[in-house]
């Protein structure tokens, strides 16, 4: 068992001494540091692009929400323009609160702990230790001056690789402490100094949750007030006893502690149940419960606490049936079945049953504002904001239209560029709502609750919520030819000394992986198609007898339709253009649209169009697999037809659709309109 979990470098590593392996490490730990230290200075270099004065502007007024100069490191250290983190943050893989923070250190070290910033970059101390220094110095009360910072610099540069962490800290607010800076602090008296301290506290230790579903709090109270509370919890774990509980006295006191946070006791409720002076008094029953501290439903509760709670279920024997564990959305916890069941048994527990929502289902809303129903469903479906990397819980994030809403569409008579849909509504939290609405950052649905994100500086992300796979690259497109008069340029379309070439300048990456499909032959990947395959997916076109004579074509400007086709297909979130590629080849590619209606009362349906397959691979079943996927993929966004046309001369198609199912119910007419 042992030996089968041995992984792939076992045979490499056991050949080497035991000082190979050692010097190995080393090494391989003085690279880490070294590049950490190097990524101290690309994100100071990063800071120095993006200074205050690249985001001012003529205007005299600035508009709520834009983008502002913000100090990330201490006193001395220049501002920053507020947005250039969130790019940063994309590119590395972490949060837009991650990299602010990782140039705050950068300016910090750099421009107030100069001795500390060289000592990382000769890598005589680790980047970490001197990161640990700075969030010191940048967040110290009362805050330190320059001429403070360089105090501290001076007497801990030389020391900071050699000594501990925990040293270390104990040194720096030491140094801190002997520049007396900070004001007496009359607590500190080793004679009077408790009689300046208020130890009460009330605190919930929520990192820690025990198995059983238990969390601790601590509390420290005054001595009347400690003597009440304990008085009123003995009192309810009487009463519990008193009601037939057999559970230990420490549970019936634990479970005493959230009855009295859940009625209202800063009235008398047990001596006039919530009723208004002069009422009558209650008769010898009703007075007994309450005496008894029986819970009744007319006791008002001292606050709402909303807990949203998510359980699978199945159907057994015509029985719903419930998984034994869940997830609660506050604090992002499990929950047992057991425990919710238990708090549906206190009577002052009002139960809200929700009906399952269907994430793939497609809402539609005719105004700009967005129903609770359609806002539920967003909110469930993407879980965190939306853009990458960012953790913001989707319940406190704004809903955002991803095309934007024209207000002005309806009373000029166009069309709605950005519906209230499903499909067009992504979560997002109020930062990176202001970075979407205020900056050149965009971003497009490429499915459902997938997105991918368009920088200032045409790097791409994708971004699935709630976010552990998500990549980014760099690549940037090729700059124009001022002498190019396009009035719509693509990175597609280049200029040469012969006229237009069309060849992939670049492509958004990473590619959107929707499937694998199993052929006879071998294993076919199935992605969303890129403008690098354009050239490809022509090909596949203009190879067939009936696409010969209406494809393809001659001169530099032949690919200019085909390139503003794909740009439209690719924006519209309602059109799905897709390829397989086997061995890093296309072979084969089709579209697939989603077209809402009136007609069989509103049904969504799917239009399947230009099916092409390679002759290479034909006969080999991934026509068919493709067309396997469509269907399946239509039934997941809640289609209730499919539906493809073929010319009447393709006799050998319209049997392979017969197989598949399709049925030849309507006869097409075309109409050829001037161009």
């Amino acid at each position: 068992m042992i030996d089968a979990l041995a992984g792939p470098g076992t045979v490499e590593a056991d050949a080497l001494t035991a000082s190979d392996l050692l010097a190995s490490i080393r090494a391989s730990r003085d690279l880490e540091n070294a590049e950490a230290a190097r990524q101290l200075d690309l994100a100071a270099r990063w800071a120095d692009l993006h200074p205050p004065e690249s985001i001012h502007s003529a205007a005299a007024f600035t508009v709520p929400g834009t983008d502002h100069e913000e100090p990330l490191a201490g006193e001395g250290c220049p501002l920053v323009a507020e947005f250039c983190v969130a790019e940063l943050g994309t590119v590395l893989g972490i949060s837009s609160t991650s990299a602010k923070k990782l140039i705050g250190h950068a300016l910090e070290l750099r421009h107030r702990l100069p001795r500390l910033w060289t000592q990382v970059q000769s890598g005589h101390v680790p980047p970490w230790r001197a990161r640990t220094v700075a969030e010191t110095t940048i967040h110290s009360t009362p805050a330190l001056t320059r001429e403070a910072a360089g105090f501290v610099d001076a007497q801990v540069a030389a020391v900071a690789g050699r000594i501990g962490p925990a040293q270390l800290d104990r040194l720096v607010a030491e140094t801190i402490k002997r520049f007396d800076l900070a004001t007496a602090d009359p607590a500190s008296d080793p004679e009077d100094g408790y009689l300046s301290v208020d130890p009460r506290h009330a605190t919930l230790h929520d990192e820690d949750v025990h198995f059983a579903g238990t969390m601790r709090f601590e509390a420290e109270l005054d001595i009347a007030d400690a003597l009440d509370l304990n008085h009123a919890v003995a009192q309810k774990a009487a009463e519990q006893k008193a009601l037939g509980s057999t559970e230990p006295l420490d549970v019936r006191r634990a479970k005493a502690l959230g009855d009295l946070a859940r009625t209202q006791t800063a009235l008398d409720l047990h001596a006039t149940g919530g009723r208004a002076a002069g009422d009558p008094p209650l008769d010898g029953r009703v007075a007994g419960e309450e005496r008894a501290g029986v819970s009744r439903p007319d006791l008002p509760t001292a606050r709402e606490v909303v807990l949203h709670a998510h359980f699978d279920a199945t159907v057994v024997d015509e029985q719903t049936v419930f998984g034994p564990t869940g997830r609660m959305e506050e604090r992002q916890r499990l929950i047992l079945l057991d425990q919710l069941k238990s708090w549906c048994g206190d009577s002052r527990t009002k139960i809200t049953v929700k009906p399952v929502i269907d994430l793939n289902a497609h809402l539609t809303a005719p105004g700009y504002d967005i129903p609770d129903r359609i806002r539920e469903q967003i909110v469930l479906r993407d879980r965190t904001c939306v853009f990458p990397h960012c953790s913001r819980p989707a319940r406190g994030c704004d809903v955002d239209h991803v095309i934007a809403y024209d207000h002005a569409a309806g009373a000029e008579g166009r069309r709605q560029p950005g519906p209230t849909t499903s499909a067009n509504l992504a979560c997002l939290c109020r930062f990176h709502h202001r970075l979407k609405t205020h900056t050149a950052w965009r971003y497009r649905v490429t499915g459902p609750g997938c997105f991918e994100w368009t920088s200032p500086t045409a790097a791409t992300t994708d971004a699935i919520p709630p976010g552990p796979s998500r990549s980014t690259t760099t690549d940037r497109p090729t700059s124009r030819d001022p002498a190019d008069d396009d009035p719509a340029p693509h990175p597609l379309i280049e200029r040469s000394n012969q006229g237009v070439e069309v060849r992939p300048v670049w492509q958004p990456a990473p590619v959107t992986v929707l499937a694998t499909l199993r052929t006879s032959g071998s294993m076919v990947t199935l992605r969303r198609a890129v403008v690098g395959d354009l050239r490809s997916i022509v090909e596949l076109l203009v190879d067939d007898p009936l696409g010969l004579a209406r494809e393809g074509g001659d001169g530099p400007d032949a690919m200019r339709p085909y390139v503003r086709a794909f740009e439209a297909v690719d924006a519209d979130p309602a059109h799905l253009l897709v390829v397989a590629e086997d061995g890093g080849r296309v072979v084969a590619t089709l579209q697939l649209s989603f077209i809402p209606g009136l007609a069989r009362r509103g049904a969504l349906r799917a239009q399947v169009e230009g099916v092409r397959v390679h002759p290479e691979v034909r006969n080999g079943g991934l026509g068919r697999a493709l067309l396997l996927w469509a269907r399946d993929e239509a039934e997941r966004r809640g289609c209730a037809m499919i539906q493809l046309t073929s010319d009447k001369q393709r006799a050998d198609a319209h049997r392979f659709y017969t197989r598949l199912g399709y049925v030849p119910s309507h006869e097409g007419f075309k109409l050829e309109l001037p161009r």
